[in-house]
């Protein structure tokens, strides 16, 4: 893309198909090819993968021939962004991704707003890999249903509606940030949500994880560090609980933050 100048957290929607074509026939099931959208931020020399409603986001393999819709959220500090394609090893047809009619909107602050992730464009929220240390990058969160999703277990159904949003940690100790959008409050504003955090060994059925936190951080306005307003630790079960945190006025934005304990699976 051209470079960017952000004011605000920004929304892209692009139309884009992707399929294989094999000379002589019509199609034919592509698996190993991908399509993505990265993105470069403020001071930065890598490309990092955008993270809006789906995982990713990317695609793999044959998509069909019919243009299809998606909506990724950029963060205030990206720069410039590019779609990747890579195609498929096969050698004897034809891999085409193709893009179409995209559309740039900064997002709005919020006053208020309800949120249960059964809409594609998950009300804002993002989550995008970041470069937290030469050594570390961050994980991220995905939106799922039904026994988890993007390969990993998770709850059997969601506290209300039919999606919620996830984060799973693998090995070692990982942090995973959920950021909401822009916040304008009036005065004394509270939150409230359903949560889960539980640790789940393979084979087993669960196993206490002492180290694994989650919290709720709040960046005020005119400020550049974050604060925790609400905090747990360790394997809290996995039955949805019901939360409740009050916000300081000059809150401008909040994030969940998920640090992953040293085993496997911390969710």
């Amino acid at each position: 893309s051209p470079l960017l100048e952000l004011q605000r957290e920004t929304s892209i929607t692009f139309q884009w198909m992707m399929y294989y074509r094999q000379p002589g026939t019509s199609s034919r099931t592509c698996t190993d090819g991908s399509f993505a959208v990265e993105v470069r931020l403020k001071g930065g020399t890598q490309w990092l993968p955008v993270w809006g409603p789906e995982p990713g986001w990317s695609k793999y393999g044959n998509q069909g021939s019919a243009w299809a819709q998606s909506l990724v959220v950029l963060q205030v500090n990206a720069v410039q962004i590019r779609f990747a394609a890579v195609s498929g090893i096969q050698n004897d047809g034809c891999y085409e991704v193709a893009v179409d009619y995209i559309q740039v909107s900064p997002q709005p602050p919020h006053k208020s707003f309800a949120c249960d992730f059964d809409n594609m464009d998950v009300c804002s929220w993002t989550t995008q890999k970041e470069v937290l240390s030469p050594e570390d990058e961050s994980l991220v969160w995905f939106r799922a249903r039904d026994n988890g999703g993007n390969g990993f277990p998770g709850p059997s159904f969601a506290s209300n509606g039919h999606y919620y949003m996830q984060t799973t940690g693998t090995t070692g100790r990982k942090t995973s940030y959920l950021y909401s959008p822009l916040l304008e409050l009036q005065g004394q504003t509270s939150i409230t949500f359903q949560w889960m955090m539980y640790y789940r060994q393979p084979g087993t059925s669960s196993r206490t994880c002492t180290d694994g936190s989650f919290a709720v951080e709040v960046l005020l306005s005119g400020a550049t560090e974050w604060s925790s307003v609400w905090s747990k630790e360790g394997n809290q079960g996995n039955l949805w609980q019901e939360a409740f945190v009050s916000l300081p006025q000059a809150t401008a934005r909040m994030r969940f933050a998920a640090v992953s304990g040293a085993p496997k699976a911390f969710q």
